[in-house]
C-alpha cells in the first residue's frame, strides 16, 4: 500500500502491480510455512505433498468435527481403526493446494472459493486405517476460463506400500472475467465406449480412420462382429472460448476373448493444431455406447436409515480449520 497524504478521497491505495504473487506468497506462508514458493513452477508437473503417518488421533478429532458417529472410525483396543473416505481430502491437502499457486494461473487468491471434492477408492484397495504412512502427490486436469471464473481443477493421488489407494479430484475458481485462453487446458479421462463392428462396412470405416492403427490379431480372430472397447485419454489447449488451439488423444483399444482374457487390439493416436473438435471423440459417441457409468437405484436409500438426517453447522470453522489444516482467511477470520 501507498499513502497520499495530499489526496482528500482515499490517500491509501493498494499497489495493484504484482498483487496476486503477493497474495500468493501470503497464503502459502499460512498454509505451508517456511516451505520454498516456487511461482514459477510447471503447471504440467506433479507436486509433491509429503508422506504422513495417519493417527488414532487424527482420525477422531476429524470425525468429531465433522460429525460423523460412524462405528467403524471409534478407537477401541484390539480394533482396526478405518478413517473415512473424506479424510483423504487432510491427507491430501498440501498436495492439492500445491498446484493452484503457480504464476501461470493468474488469479487473485483472496475470490478463490472451492467448488467440490471427489473421493475415488482404487479398485482392490483397503481403506486408509490408522498407522498407514501415506504419500501424496497431485496434478491439475484443468484450467478453464468459465463465465463465473478461472476453474482449477486438481487430482491428488494417495499412495500407500507404493501402490496408490485413493484419488482425490478437487476443483477451485477464481471468481471474475478471465480471458488469458493461452494458458488454459484440459486433460481428461475419456468416458470408456463400446463400439461394435456388425457389419464389414463397420470394420471398413473404423480402419480408415488415421488415427487407429490395429495390432497383429492372434489366429482366428477377426474384427467383424466383434465388440471393442476404447479406453482413452485426452489433452486438449485452447485458443477461446470455442476453438481449441491444439488436441491430444491417446489411449488403447481392448477386445474381450470368449475366455474373459482382455486383449490390447489397437491403439488410437491422434494429434492436431487448432480445431472445433475432437474427431476420435465424435466418432465413437455416434457409433459406440459408454460402459462403466454410474447407474441410478430403483428406489432411493435414506444416509441416515429411518431416522431424520440432521445436521448442526457450527458456529466456527476454526475447529475444522485446525483438523484439516485448510486456514483459508475467507473462512477463519481469527
Amino acid at each position: 500500500f501507498t499513502y497520499h497524504p495530499e489526496a482528500g478521497y482515499s490517500p491509501i491505495r493498494e499497489v495493484m502491480e504484482g498483487r496476486n504473487d503477493r497474495i500468493k506468497e501470503f497464503y502459502w506462508k499460512a498454509w505451508f510455512g517456511e516451505e520454498p514458493l516456487d511461482l514459477d513452477a510447471d503447471v504440467t508437473a506433479k507436486f509433491d505433498g509429503g508422506k504422513t503417518t495417519i493417527t488414532g488421533e487424527a482420525i477422531n478429532d476429524f470425525v468429531h468435527a465433522v460429525g460423523n458417529h460412524g462405528e467403524a472410525f471409534v478407537d477401541r483396543p484390539g480394533k482396526t481403526v478405518y478413517a473415512p473416505m473424506d479424510f483423504a481430502i487432510v491427507i491430501g491437502w498440501k498436495a492439492i493446494t500445491k498446484p493452484i499457486f503457480p504464476r501461470t494461473i493468474d488469479g487473485d487468491l483472496l475470490k478463490l472459493v472451492h467448488l467440490s471434492n471427489q473421493f475415488r477408492m482404487i479398485p482392490g484397495a483397503e481403506p486408509l486405517k490408522k498407522g498407514d504412512e501415506v504419500s501424496t502427490t497431485a496434478q491439475i486436469n484443468a484450467v478453464i476460463n468459465q463465465e463465473a471464473g478461472k476453474m482449477v481443477e486438481v487430482c491428488g493421488t494417495l499412495v500407500r506400500d507404493g501402490k496408490p489407494v485413493m484419488e482425490v479430484t478437487s476443483q477451485f475458481l477464481y471468481r471474475g472475467t478471465y480471458t488469458d485462453y493461452e494458458n488454459t487446458f484440459q486433460r481428461k479421462v475419456e468416458t470408456p465406449i463400446q463400439v461394435h463392428l456388425a457389419t464389414t462396412r463397420d470394420v471398413a470405416i473404423l480402419r480408415s480412420k488415421q488415427w487407429f492403427s490395429i495390432d497383429e490379431l492372434p489366429q482366428n480372430i477377426d474384427l467383424l462382429g466383434q465388440t471393442l472397447t476404447f479406453r482413452l485419454q485426452s489433452l486438449v489447449r485452447y485458443k477461446n472460448k470455442t476453438v481449441f488451439s491444439s488436441i491430444e488423444t491417446r489411449g488403447q483399444v481392448l477386445l474381450e476373448l470368449p475366455t474373459k482374457e482382455i486383449i490390447q487390439v489397437g491403439s488410437v493416436d491422434y494429434e492436431t493444431g487448432e480445431s472445433h473438435g475432437n474427431p476420435v471423440v465424435d466418432y465413437l459417441e455416434r457409433n459406440g455406447q459408454p460402459i462403466d457409468q454410474p447407474i441410478n437405484f430403483e428406489n432411493p436409500i435414506p444416509l441416515s436409515g429411518m431416522s431424520p438426517l440432521a445436521l448442526r453447522a457450527p458456529s466456527s470453522n476454526e475447529n475444522y480449520a485446525r483438523v484439516s489444516g485448510d486456514y483459508n482467511l475467507i473462512h477463519v477470520s481469527r
